[in-house]
Order: structure tokens, then C-alpha cells, then sequence
């Protein structure tokens, strides 16, 4: 074997070594927080303007649809304050009509909230702590704001995904 040959194949051998550390230790904090929850609840917060399909009963209707048909229970409000840690998914969506009310911008946020424990003082509990989240904004016109419902539901397709990296 030719000095070049192993100087080849020992710069193959860091490179794997190196690319299998680092996969191992390429752990995403926001996913392992979902790890061996059993469901989440669902809050919607109140919509700036309902209009044209775009409610917040279509947007709650429309989250707990995808995860039940992803095979992710949907916990009631009970259950959820009954379930370790807490968790619930807030579907935050914002709207602004602009001026000549053919267009709107709009903002869409997703965060799985859960009750965590302070790692400096473990005796402290925070309610409420965003530990996954996701997002978008962008622009529309009137006619096509339900269309926004859609973007909310690419935002739970990523929270599915997440939650199955976490629990497969």
C-alpha cells in the first residue's frame, strides 16, 4: 500500500469518526422535550378578525383532525393538567387587514408548552415554558385568507414529525 493510499484511508477513518460523534451527539432539545408524552391539548388563542373560514373553531378542528390521524391522542383540557408535565400545543394565529382590505399579513405560531423544572433549582416549576415552536408569516389577499388554515397545518405536519424523531 502506497503512502498515499493510507494517508487516505486514515483521513477516511477521522472523517467517519468524526461524522458518527457528531451525529450522536446532534441532539435537538426542542424534540427530545416531546419524548414519552402520551398527548398534548389543544388552546387556540382568539383570532384579531374571523372571517371567510378562517375561525378559531376551523383552526382547532383542523389541529386536532391531523394529530388523531397521526395517531397522536388529543388530550381534553383535564387530561391535559393531569398529564405529566402538562403539555398543550397553542395555535396563535395573527392577521392585519391592510388599508385597501384586499390584502392581509399574517402570523402564524405553533409552541408545545409544558411545565419544566429548573435544572439550578429543581425545586422550581415553570408553567407554561415554550419547549418546541414553530412559525410563519406572510402575505395574502382577502379572497384567499382561509388559505392561512393551510399553513397552520404545515406547522402541525412539522410538530408530528418532531413527535415521532421523539417517540417512534
Amino acid at each position: 500500500m502506497t503512502t498515499e493510499r493510507i494517508a487516505a484511508a486514515a483521513f477516511l477513518v477521522v472523517c467517519l469518526g468524526v461524522a458518527t460523534r457528531a451525529t450522536a451527539q446532534d441532539v435537538d432539545p426542542k424534540v427530545e422535550s416531546l419524548k414519552g408524552l402520551t398527548g398534548v391539548g389543544i388552546l387556540v388563542a382568539d383570532l384579531s378578525e374571523e372571517r371567510d373560514g378562517l375561525t378559531k373553531a376551523a383552526i382547532r378542528t383542523d389541529v386536532e383532525l391531523k394529530l388523531r390521524l397521526a395517531g397522536i391522542r388529543v388530550l381534553t383540557r383535564d387530561e391535559a393538567f393531569q398529564a405529566p408535565g402538562q403539555p398543550y400545543l397553542y395555535v396563535v394565529v395573527s392577521t392585519v387587514r391592510h388599508r385597501n382590505a384586499e390584502r392581509y399579513s399574517y402570523k402564524v405560531d405553533l409552541r408545545l408548552k409544558q411545565t419544566v423544572q429548573s435544572h439550578v433549582r429543581p425545586s422550581v416549576a415553570i408553567a407554561g415554558a415554550t419547549t418546541w415552536d414553530t412559525g410563519a408569516v406572510g402575505y395574502i389577499g382577502a379572497t384567499h385568507l382561509p388559505n392561512v388554515r393551510g399553513h397552520v397545518m404545515d406547522r402541525v405536519d412539522w410538530f408530528i414529525d418532531a413527535w415521532f424523531t421523539a417517540n417512534p
